[in-house]
């Protein structure tokens, strides 16, 4: 996403993309990042749900790291659902341009993948 950004920005600046068609432009990155957050969001969200352990012998270290666990999944929601669904409102309400916005969801799909990250090595059993 923040590839694609600054492609049109590049290509704005170059001359290849009129500025009057640069919001249209902007405005598919936008909509394409978002798709693309989505799709992850739900490709990953069981993927970091902590195991179902109903056994009350788990050990203090294993609920460290469950606690850990929920902790680092609960972190991706802001960048991967919230700032990008609150970016793509602000874009159909108007109050944000569309240039704004892609770069705004680019930004997210970084933290967004930052946070997956960090989740995926706090649920590493």
């Amino acid at each position: 996403c923040e590839d694609a950004f600054v492609r049109v920005a590049r290509g704005v600046r170059r001359g290849d993309i009129a500025p009057e068609d640069a919001a249209a432009e902007f405005e598919s990155v936008a909509r394409g990042c978002e798709a693309k957050l989505e799709a992850l969001v739900a490709k990953c969200a069981d993927a970091f749900a902590p195991p179902d352990d109903d056994d009350d012998t788990r050990s203090s270290s294993d609920d460290a790291t469950k606690k850990a666990c929920d902790a680092a999944a609960a972190a991706m929601e802001m960048p991967c659902v919230d700032e990008p669904a609150g970016a793509m409102r602000a874009l159909e309400a108007g109050a944000m341009s569309a240039e704004t916005v892609a770069r705004t969801l680019g930004e997210s799909a970084v933290s967004c993948a930052d946070a997956a990250a960090a989740a995926e090595t706090a649920c590493a059993l």
